[in-house]
């Protein structure tokens, strides 16, 4: 039964009800008004917007591996040239790595450690999926921004 199945049963059975209404439409021979067929026809548009919007979206593999690396994750330019040239490429990488194999790095200093392990759980929380609003300033953002330095 279609409504046993969630999300997709509903989209689908949106679909199915906007087919039979283009169906209802495209018969040349039913007794519909100028009016009601502007109507049908604008209930159909919206039946298939909306099980559209119900459907999931499957992510593609390869767009989901390319934001494992440390270009995107939110420190400075400087920061990505030290752990690259350190031998980091991805932000599991990082996850790993203790305090002192950071430290041990050459430009990895106490004052840049706490800003890489803020990016890095910033990066866990998918930031670029997020709105604006939150992108732009977290709470316990380490790195004061331009405006509120002192």
């Amino acid at each position: 039964m279609l409504a046993d199945r969630g999300a997709d049963g509903l989209a689908e059975a949106l679909g199915l009800i906007a087919d039979t209404v283009t169906t209802v439409l495209a018969d040349e021979d039913s007794l519909l008004s100028d009016d009601s067929r502007s109507r049908l026809a604008a209930l159909a548009r919206n039946l298939k917007g909306a099980a559209a919007n119900l459907t999931p979206q499957v992510r593609d593999p390869a767009e989901e591996e390319e934001t494992q690396g440390i270009d995107h994750l939110r420190v400075g330019s400087h920061v990505q040239t030290t752990l690259s040239r350190a031998g980091v490429e991805k932000v599991e990488q990082l996850r790993a790595m203790s305090d002192a194999e950071l430290l041990a790095i050459k430009g990895v200093g106490p004052a840049t450690l706490p800003a890489i392990r803020w990016a890095v759980e910033d990066h866990a929380m998918r930031w670029w999926e997020q709105p604006l609003t939150r992108v732009a300033r977290r709470s316990d953002d380490p790195l004061p921004r331009w405006w509120e330095r002192d």
